[in-house]
């Protein structure tokens, strides 16, 4: 019944989900921002692998997606979204050289989370299972999670004016270093 509702909104072009059939356990909410370093990184490398929308070309719904889902899934509260994954800067070093063009901040979150991301696709948990169900709207291998992933944040990138030239694969292949 939850997935139902999830591609109703999706099919209606809403933001929207069943809270009430959430995996929020939390009587009370709380804010994302109060919470370890450590602890923002596993939810944005959750949020890199689930979210088609933070590679999209479309600014307006980016972030809106992610914002419920942290409401629905952790109890947790984030009124400024898109700084994690967009705001700081860019990306002006990589591999110990200095960019010709510097690429967006997403590129930076990707490849500062890109192990645990690894990680969670390789050897996926209940959680992450689940809601690659519900997220993903594109065609997947259920046995090769990660390379799943790598094909479409790559067609993203090369969709996306913002991040086409960026050679996304490659840098996550290489294992590409910020500094």
């Amino acid at each position: 019944m939850r997935k139902y509702y999830i591609d109703k909104a999706r099919k209606e072009k809403k933001h929207e989900m069943p809270w009430w059939m959430g995996e929020t356990t939390k009587v009370n909410l709380s804010f994302y921002n109060d919470l370890s370093v450590d602890d923002k990184n596993e939810i944005l490398a959750r949020a890199c692998i689930l979210f088609k929308s933070l590679y999209n070309k479309d600014n307006k719904n980016r972030y809106r997606p992610i914002s419920l889902w942290l409401c629905n899934n952790y109890s947790l509260l984030c009124p400024n979204m898109r700084d994690d994954f967009s705001a700081g800067g860019q990306c002006t070093i990589l591999n110990g050289k200095t960019l010709e063009r510097p690429y967006p901040h997403i590129v930076q979150e990707i490849l500062k989370n890109h192990s645990r991301i690894k990680d969670l696709l390789n050897h996926p948990d209940e959680d992450i299972l689940m809601s690659i169900h519900d997220y993903w709207d594109f065609p997947y291998n259920p046995n090769d999670l990660y390379n799943s992933w790598l094909d479409m944040i790559e067609e993203c990138f090369k969709e996306n004016p913002q991040l086409s030239f960026v050679p996304i694969r490659k840098h996550i292949e290489d294992d590409a270093k910020l500094s």
